[in-house]
């Protein structure tokens, strides 16, 4: 079952699990060949994935595991453990941030390079919304409150809160990801169930 796809380093990655393996494929995008598979046991569910300074980055939600794969020679080169349960990564402002369920909830921003968590934000479980970077600013839409939040570039504080919808439980839509691009930071909403996300 293919779980997550990213787009780097001129390949396709696609995270797929399966009753007794987990694997991350890498696909030639012209020939849609897949031209290596790095396989991680069955004990570590991967479903995160996102590429981006220097690597492929992998998580395992149900241990907060972070993976490092070498876009060239497809090898696991770090894996650090972040907590309890993890979102999937996100690229953003030089870093990998990554939104925990620990204490309440927990964004942890990580560099590339050491694999060592560098912040604690203190804030946003993964149920709430996902981060993109983009504009000088990362970027993260709350799904329960129907808000878009701007995250300072230098000081990863909040710098804005945007209001887009009214809330799940008043018949607002549900915020569902958030791209920066072509002029503008584009939010995707979609219906509620049971006014709820």
């Amino acid at each position: 079952r293919a779980r997550a796809v990213a787009f780097g380093y001129g390949a396709v990655w696609v995270v797929v699990r399966g009753a007794a393996a987990n694997q991350v494929l890498r696909i030639d995008p012209t020939s849609g060949d897949v031209t290596r598979r790095i396989r991680f046991p069955a004990t570590a569910p991967i479903d995160g994935l996102t590429a981006g300074l220097g690597g492929v980055w992998v998580t395992a939600s149900s241990s907060a595991t972070l993976y490092r794969i070498d876009p060239r020679s497809a090898a696991v080169t770090g894996r650090i453990d972040l907590g309890l349960h993890a979102a999937r990564p996100e690229v953003a402002l030089g870093s990998i941030w990554v939104g925990l369920s620990d204490l309440g909830g927990d964004t942890v921003i990580v560099d590339p390079r050491t694999l060592g968590v560098v912040q604690h934000l203190g804030c946003c479980p993964p149920a709430r919304g996902y981060f993109a970077g983009g504009y000088g600013s990362t970027w993260m839409y709350d799904a329960p409150t129907g808000t878009l939040v701007r995250w300072d570039g230098s000081t990863h504080g909040i710098a804005a809160t945007i209001h887009l919808s009214d809330t799940p439980g008043l018949n607002g839509p549900c915020l569902t990801s958030v791209a920066p691009g072509a002029g503008a930071v584009w939010v995707t909403a979609g219906p509620h169930v049971y006014f709820a996300c």
